[in-house]
């Protein structure tokens, strides 16, 4: 259970960090235009 709960917390921490940088490359696309 400790290992799964784990899991689960860095896939939902991996999610944000991919959905921050994601945002962060789009508003310097958006500029670079």
């Amino acid at each position: 259970m400790e290992t799964l709960e784990g899991m689960t917390t860095m896939l939902k921490v991996l999610g944000i960090v991919l959905v921050a940088v994601w945002v962060v490359y789009l508003c310097r696309s958006d500029k670079t235009k």
